[in-house]
């Protein structure tokens, strides 16, 4: 569920939202962040256990920090960095590292069409905040585990505020676990402390804080993280 979500995440944020219709100003937004070289945020999500309620179940934070086809995201414990020649997965709650190799067709760009094809309708809603417009996006059924997303645009900045996702279906959300309670939940993602002009560190963006990298061919990873299990995909990406 939460690896479906970052595919979503990643596909709305990479991008960009103008006016008018509001496929215009989804492409607004995206072309808004593909102006941008480099961008940071933090991501706070509050999950609920059905589409109507109000006081979240479980809440995180989570960090995204993106420079060129760079790319940095933590959420729930995991963290991914891709850069020019790698992709690296690092899942503390497994203690489980993935290295593989960036794919040619793999970076933060994607097509604005491609997105739109992703829905079958798409309205406006009203907005109870000043200076603040919101879309509401319709998935196609049976393509995600999603039924709708609505976007929370800034009109002045023409970023996003905050995301909601609801799910199509209904999932057990009993914390009994001699309990079932089969609703449909609902996400939702705020942005806050969004810097256009980020400042990284020199290994934001490096595999080489974890992992060990030879000329042999032989990744290790360094002895800090000596107990996490480590899946090199590298060679096999080569084949």
């Amino acid at each position: 569920m939460k690896r479906q979500l970052f595919i979503i995440l990643s596909a709305i944020l990479l991008g960009t939202l103008n006016a008018q219709t509001p496929q215009e100003e989804i492409k607004k937004v995206i072309d808004n962040y593909y102006s941008l070289e480099a961008f940071s945020m933090e991501i706070h999500y509050y999950i609920y256990k059905n589409h109507t309620a109000t006081v979240s179940s479980e809440e995180s934070i989570g960090i995204y920090q993106k420079q060129g086809n760079n790319l940095r995201v933590v959420q729930y414990g995991t963290e991914i960095i891709q850069n020019d020649k790698y992709v690296l997965v690092k899942d503390d709650s497994s203690e489980v590292m993935v290295l593989s190799k960036t794919k040619k067709d793999q970076n933060a760009n994607f097509n604005i069409e491609q997105i739109l094809l992703n829905y079958s309708k798409v309205e406006m809603l009203q907005s109870n905040k000043e200076g603040e417009e919101v879309l509401r996006l319709y998935f196609k059924k049976g393509l995600t585990e999603y039924e709708k997303l609505d976007v929370y645009i800034n009109k002045k900045t023409h970023f996003i505020n905050q995301l909601v996702a609801y799910y199509a279906k209904a999932y057990d959300v009993s914390e009994d676990p001699n309990k079932s309670d089969y609703q449909k939940p609902k996400i939702k993602m705020v942005y806050t402390k969004f810097k256009s002009k980020p400042v990284f560190s020199a290994d934001t963006f490096s595999v080489s804080k974890y992992i060990m990298i030879n000329t042999s061919g032989k990744n290790k990873l360094k002895t800090k993280y000596s107990s996490y299990e480590f899946y090199d995909q590298t060679q096999q990406d080569a084949k």
